[in-house]
Parts: C-alpha cells; structure tokens; sequence
C-alpha cells in the first residue's frame, strides 16, 4: 500500500516537473499562443457593408433671375438661382439608392408669380447619376380682367425665356388661336379681341416654345388657365330700350339679373354659383369682397323663375 501511495506522488512530481519544463522551453506559450490567435479569428465580428451612394441632377429652362426650388418627398432641398438666359439647375449627393419623389417649382424676380409644380417618380441606383434635363416651366400669365363687356380687348401678359415665342390657347382648343414674341428680358403681352366670343365664361392658357442652336425646338408646360366671364352689356353702364320710334329711354335691370335678360332664373343662380367664394364687383350684391350667402339671399328677394 505504502508502494502504490509513493508511485502515485513520483507519477505527480514528475508530471509536474514536465510542464514546468515544457513552459520553460516556450512550448506551452506557443500552444496557448496559437490557441488565442484562433479565437480571435473566430471571433472576429463581419463587416457592415459599404454603402454606394447615388447623387440626382435636374435643370431646364424657367424666367430670368427667378428662384427654382426643388423637393424631395415634399421638402425643399434646393434652391438654385436661373440666369440671365432663364437657365437653371440643381445638383443632390450622397442618396441612398431607392424610389423618391422630386419636384420643382420657379418663382420670378419681378412679380413674385409662382409656377405651377413639376414631379416625377424616379428610382435611383446604385453607383449612378440620374439626370432629368430640359424641364420647361411654363410662361406666368396674367389677365388684365376677369369680366368684361364683349368688344373690350383683354390682356394678356407674363415672362418666360428670353428670345422664346407665345402660343396663346382659348377654352379647350387644342389648337392655338395666336403666337407672339418675347423680348430679350423675357416679357410678353397679348390683346384677345372678345367681339367674335360667346357671351359666358372662358379661360386662356399659354404656351412657350424654344429654339436652341437653330436646330433642337423645346416645348414648355401649358399653363394653368385664367378664367374670365364675357357679358353683352356692362351692368353698371345704363342701357337703353325703344320707348317709341326714335326715342330711347335708359333700361333697368335687377341688381340680380346678371346676365340682363329682364328675368332672374337658374341662368343668373348659374353665373351667382361660379362666382361663389370669390370677390366679383357685381355678383358681390352686398359689397362685401366675395359672393357669399348674404348675397344668395338677396338673389333669392330678386327671383322671378
């Protein structure tokens, strides 16, 4: 028993000298090394992928010095001065590649008039720069009346690219009635003749066109119409009627017979109707600023059926 207790602590003794040795002589360090350098690798987290980023241009043609705003999924993102020439355009970096929602819209130095607004839907990718190019804001336009006696000239007049032309569009024509120039600060202006018209509503709607180079010929966008109402009479003019042969005396009419036919009917609620919510001097029974139900009521006192 005694022989068996001394084998066993020599077999320990001399395990135990054996590693010290071997620890010594670096070999267990180098194990122990090798066996973390392993780990390591093991261990060792995946890189995140690099991001490839997509940048987005977008130019054209809008009125000289007048600020063009872009939009990304409806937030001002640019704000870019046109020159002299109403040339223009916005440069955007470092997109994420996906689906956006980009839009412009010009304002011009002089009036202050507001374009209508111009988007597309694109998908950029990856690695690439997508342009949008020749965006052609359409002319501003402005009417010098919005009621008027037929006969009486309406005016016409706006700003777009210098050294363009003017295609003048009524009602839903598809075909323009008539083309003017513009001068070299971009301005134009347009006399419509209302005696051939019918008497009623109408609208006008412009039109440029451009030339580059005496070969490439752009289009712009239409314009949002301007409305106008044509009447046969002006109501706050009197007018006259035969009282006897060779005689005239002044004619009357209601202050609610918008159209003068001596009667005040659906004819008249339909005029009143248009109006409504809008200031008209002659529809605004009331004098209020807009045709509103004040004056509803005081038609309704007038109605003859």
């Amino acid at each position: 028993m005694v022989y068996y207790k001394k084998l066993v602590i020599l077999l320990f003794l001399a395990t135990f000298f054996s590693v010290v040795f071997l620890f010594q002589q670096g070999v267990l360090a180098e194990t122990l090394e090798a066996s973390v350098v392993v780990n390591q690798v093991e261990d060792q987290p995946t890189l995140a992928r690099r991001v490839v980023l997509s940048e987005f241009i977008i130019e054209g043609w809008a009125y000289p010095y007048a600020e063009v705003y872009l939009m990304k999924d409806g937030i001002i993102v640019d704000t870019s001065t046109a020159s002299q020439n109403a040339k223009w355009s916005s440069h955007l970096k470092n997109l994420s590649p996906g689906v956006y929602n980009f839009a412009v819209r010009a304002e011009d130095a002089v009036n202050k008039e507001k374009s209508s607004t111009i988007s597309y839907t694109l998908t950029l990718v990856p690695r690439m720069t997508t342009t949008v190019s020749s965006v052609f804001f359409p002319p501003t336009l402005k009417i010098s009346d919005d009621e008027l006696a037929s006969g009486e000239s309406l005016e016409a007049t706006g700003q777009t690219v210098p050294g363009s032309e003017v295609f003048v569009y009524l009602d839903d024509q598809e075909d323009f009635i008539d083309k003017v120039a513009v001068n070299s600060e971009g301005f134009w202006n347009y006399f419509l003749d209302t005696s051939e018209l019918e008497i009623g509503r109408h609208n006008i709607k412009v039109k440029a066109a451009l030339t580059v180079n005496d070969q490439e010929r752009y289009l712009s966008y239409l314009s949002p119409p301007q409305i106008f109402y044509l009447k046969d009479k002006i109501v706050d003019k009197p007018g006259y009627e035969e009282e006897a042969p060779g005689e005239k005396k002044p004619a009357t009419y209601s202050i609610a017979d918008f159209n003068q036919d001596n009667k005040v009917d659906f004819s008249d609620f339909s005029i009143l109707s248009y109006w409504w919510g809008k200031p008209n001097k002659l529809i605004d029974l009331d004098k209020s600023g807009k045709v509103d139900l004040v004056d509803f009521s005081i038609f309704l006192y007038y109605w003859t059926g």
